[in-house]
Parts: C-alpha cells; structure tokens; sequence
C-alpha cells in the first residue's frame, strides 16, 4: 500500500482582496494516480475547533452548496470543522488525480448492491476514458482519512472508546475477535477494540 501525507489545512486570515471564485482557480497540481493493486492513503489533522483569538473563521473552499449546509447543521464547532476539512481535503486530493478544480467535481451515490436504491457508496463524476478512481473517506474530530485506488476500496479511522463502549458493543465482533478481547485484561481492552473493529468498519461501507 502507498501511502503519501496530505497538507494540513489550518485556518488562515482572509485576504484584505476578494478571492477568485472557486470556478475560476486553477486545478491543483495533477497526481498519478494508483496502479492497479495499489493504493493511495492521504492523512490530514484537521485545525483546531473554531478560529483564533478575535480572527475569520476558516474559509472552506470549493464545497457545494449542499456540504455548506450540512456543514452549518452541525451543532459542534469541532464537528462542523472536521467535516469541512475532510470534504475540502477530498476535493482537492480528487482534483488532482482527475486534473479538473475541486469545485468542479460533482458526487453522486452508486446503486445498492442489495436493493438498487440510488443510495451506495459515494463516487465522483467522471468522464470517460481512463478506469474509473474509486476513493473512500472517514473522519473523526482530529483525523481524517481519505483512500483512493483503481477498485473499490474503504477505509476508517476510529478513536479509541471508552471501557463502557467496548463492554455494550463487543457482542457485535466475531466470536474469535471476542476471545481475543476478553484476554486482554478488562481496562486494556479499549485499544484493542479498536483494532479489531476498524478494519470491519473500513470493510462494510465499501462493500455493503
């Protein structure tokens, strides 16, 4: 597996000018993308909750008019700034496998692979020539994830739970997985929950 960091995107001061419009900026820098069998994960922190200290917010930047308002339906600032870093970071990492600008790429949902309901994996438009680039992304308030690869793919970041968590969810881990976890002694056993679950949470949303 590839693995390659991502920039941070931390928060900024707006220029004193009026910014180009997101339609109007260059695309970012074109990347090669994945070959088959590879994979491509990108690592980003997203910035603080909130501002500085008497400073703008941060700007997200090139995010439809849907992410801005499920953006704002977040009561959490830090919540509300993981997903804009995540969706920002997203489209500009695409923009740049796909040479087109981030504000340029449209999302549609894939077929079902159990009923057919227009509400599968997410996927970005694409035109046609080259293998489609499949990508999955997964966030938590201080890290996100964003896997791109020439086949589906899913990824996920979790963190850790807490004792309580680890104690009402374990039944839903396999019968081996949960042998493994109850060797762990009962206040260690957080970590290696996590262990055991990320990779199911990475697997169902890629296949389901």
């Amino acid at each position: 597996m590839d693995t390659a960091p991502a920039p941070e995107y931390a928060s900024t001061p707006a220029p004193t000018h009026a910014p180009a419009p997101d339609h109007a900026r260059p695309p970012t820098p074109r990347r090669t993308r994945p070959a088959p069998g590879h994979v491509h994960v990108w690592l980003v922190r997203p910035p603080l909750a909130g501002p500085p200290a008497g400073g703008p917010a941060p700007r997200p930047s090139g995010l439809s008019a849907a992410e801005l308002r499920r953006a704002a339906s977040f009561a959490h600032p830090a919540d509300r700034v993981a997903y804009t870093t995540a969706h920002t970071a997203l489209r500009h990492l695409l923009g740049g496998y796909l040479g087109r600008p981030p504000a340029a790429l449209a999302f549609v949902r894939e077929p079902c692979p159990g009923c057919g309901g227009p509400h599968g994996r997410p996927a970005v438009v694409q035109a046609d020539g080259p293998p489609p680039l499949h990508f999955s992304l997964t966030h938590t308030r201080s890290l996100l994830a964003v896997a791109v690869a020439p086949r589906v793919i899913g990824v996920d970041v979790e963190r850790l739970p807490s004792a309580e968590t680890v104690e009402a969810c374990a039944r839903a881990l396999h019968p081996g997985e949960r042998a493994e976890l109850e060797a762990a002694p009962p206040g260690g056993r957080p970590a290696p929950y996590a262990r055991l679950w990320t990779p199911t949470g990475a697997y169902l949303p890629a296949w389901l």
